[in-house]
């Protein structure tokens, strides 16, 4: 995937602080993206999903430095290892040259020049994330740019972007082939963002300019290795009395002007027909991310350049020294069993609204401290496979809770 499009962007602007993350609800939004030159429309849209549908995972990544005015992002890395990077303000002086155009999706001449028409600053969130992603992978040497962004600009696919802001491996590619049936499709889209999962839509580039509301992509042959699609969020699914699918996607450039490429519209929105895109070889997959996510903080992260001297670059913690007490305890036949269920359905509660499990979902199933206790995120993980396991009419077994890093699907 890579859906860039060429623009220009005033590159001066006062220092980003702490204040200038989220606009005045204090979370980030799906609406606040904007993709700019770079062709990363993977990272963008994934971005916007998660803002909207578990804003946690994107404010408990990003830590504010006063002292020198730099940002510390925790994501994770291909073998699953939490890393924090360090984004300077040179950083996003740069991408602000070159990526995310910092607008908050505001379709006008003020859009470039990184304010809103009244003069306030867009959230800059998407501009941290973006050079974090890029940060974690960096091409050594640098590129033309004599930035890190080069490394992610020439395209790639969300199931990398989602594992890197979560650190978990089950996410689902669906094929087109597999979509085919619009009643299971209708379900399974409507299932996964009811569960409050990451969902995008990848598209294949077209030969000639299609007309069914996506953008026709990089096409410059059969079989060329620089075709490229773009990506889309999933908003919503939707299914007609006749038992039609639609699908209402968001273009993570911040709006759908772009004429040669078959859209011209301010409108970021599009709705669509699942079987025109399918009919016509416009769709390629849809990416499910996992459930619920409780991240890693930056207390537990492998830190990287600044912030790893100043924090002692401690190691990466693992899901593996829990206590044993728990053993045995969570088994099918348990009648603890129903007390796990209601721990993952106040995980999925909380989860949803942004915030962290909390000591009342805990404690029914551990005398542990819980606000102290150390063991706090395996508790989470727990609550969240507890969850998963409930919508298959299974329980939460021995195995579940002796190896969870295996079973939520981790690398230690």
């Amino acid at each position: 995937m890579n859906g860039s499009r060429t623009q220009r962007h005033d590159t001066s602007a006062p220092p980003v602080t702490a204040a200038d993350l989220y606009d005045r609800s204090g979370r980030p939004h799906g609406s606040d993206i904007a993709q700019g030159e770079l062709g990363d429309c993977y990272l963008i849209s994934t971005l916007g999903q998660y803002a909207d549908r578990q804003p946690g995972v994107i404010r408990d990544a990003i830590r504010y430095d006063a002292r020198d005015q730099s940002f510390g992002v925790t994501l994770h890395d291909a073998a699953g290892r939490a890393r924090t990077i360090t984004v300077t303000q040179d950083d996003l002086r740069a991408d602000r040259a070159y990526g995310v155009d910092h607008t908050g999706g505001v379709s006008s001449p003020a859009r470039w020049a990184g304010t809103h028409a009244d003069g306030s600053r867009p959230p800059a969130w998407p501009g941290v994330m973006e050079v974090a992603y890029a940060k974690l992978n960096a091409a050594s040497p640098r590129d033309a740019t004599g930035t890190d962004l080069g490394g992610i600009a020439g395209g790639g696919w969300p199931r990398n972007a989602i594992h890197a802001l979560t650190g978990q491996s089950d996410t689902r590619e669906v094929w087109a082939s597999q979509l085919r049936d619009q009643d299971k499709a209708y379900e399974l889209l409507k299932g996964s963002i009811r569960d409050g999962r990451a969902v995008l839509l990848a598209t294949n580039p077209m030969k000639d300019t299609p007309t069914d509301g996506l953008v026709k992509g990089n096409y410059l042959g059969d079989g060329n290795p620089l075709n490229s699609g773009h990506a889309y969020t999933v908003e919503r699914v939707s299914k007609d009395k006749d038992g039609n699918v639609s699908l209402t996607l968001r273009n993570p450039w911040g709006d759908n002007s772009f004429p040669k490429q078959g859209v011209n519209s301010l409108d970021p929105i599009v709705h669509v027909r699942l079987k025109t895109i399918l009919d016509n070889g416009h769709l390629e997959n849809v990416t499910i991310g996992p459930g619920l996510v409780q991240r890693r903080t930056a207390s537990d992260a492998t830190h990287t350049g600044k912030a790893a001297k100043q924090n002692g670059a401690p190691g990466a913690s693992t899901v593996d020294d829990v206590p044993r007490f728990a053993s045995g305890q969570a088994t099918a036949g348990d009648p603890l069993r129903d007390r796990w269920s209601q721990v993952a359905a106040r995980a999925r509660q909380d989860t949803s609204a942004g915030a962290p499990v909390t000591d009342a979902a805990v404690q029914p199933v551990s005398d542990q401290p819980v606000a102290s206790d150390p063991h706090r995120r395996y508790w989470s993980d727990l609550a969240a496979k507890g969850l998963e396991l409930m919508k298959t009419s299974q329980g939460v077994t021995q195995t579940d809770v002796a190896s969870p890093t295996r079973r939520l699907g981790r690398t230690p």
